[in-house]
């Protein structure tokens, strides 16, 4: 399977199928969580564009939210 099918699988896909409208894809005015990996480790992780973890280190940010099915 190719890289960008495997992604769309655990994204875009279930997304649609929750009928969770903004998610899974990384477009301006959608929601995205964002994780960096550099060198086999979590770098960063952005929730709704907000960074939660910077330089492997834990944020107190809160940028998520409940999601409810639509």
């Amino acid at each position: 399977m190719k890289f960008e099918k495997a992604i769309q699988k655990i994204t875009s896909i279930p997304a649609q199928k929750f009928g969770l409208r903004d998610r899974g894809e990384i477009a301006e005015g959608k929601f995205a969580d964002i994780v960096l990996y550099k060198n086999g480790a979590i770098s960063d992780v952005f929730v709704n564009g907000v960074p939660a973890v910077r330089f492997g280190k834990l944020l107190n940010a809160r940028g998520g939210m409940v999601l409810r099915r639509t």
